[in-house]
């Protein structure tokens, strides 16, 4: 009887060692980033930079079919906010 006590003794030593080290494996994990912050930043700035560069493209695109849609085509009268309305949605 005593062979089973030690045995089963040892069989729970093995089975909390290992669960002890999936823990520590899993904190030390946890506690590394996958990415570090620096590359991150960089990411962020170059994501920023395509948005604000992709805006301005299509800002000056508008101007450009706004200008010629003027020049081409100009309507009589004041330009009212309806009309602006009107010509931005052909743009587009």
């Amino acid at each position: 009887m005593q062979f089973w006590h030690i045995l089963a003794a040892k069989l729970a030593f093995i089975i909390i060692m290992e669960h002890v080290v999936f823990v520590v494996k899993f904190f030390v994990a946890w506690l590394i980033p996958d990415v570090p912050s620096e590359v991150k930043a960089r990411i962020k700035r170059e994501r920023y930079l395509i948005q604000e560069y992709l805006h301005n493209y299509e800002v000056e695109k508008l101007k450009i079919q706004l200008s010629q849609s003027f020049i081409i085509e100009p309507k009589p009268g004041v330009c009212t906010a309806t009309d602006m309305h009107d010509v931005l949605s052909e743009c587009l």
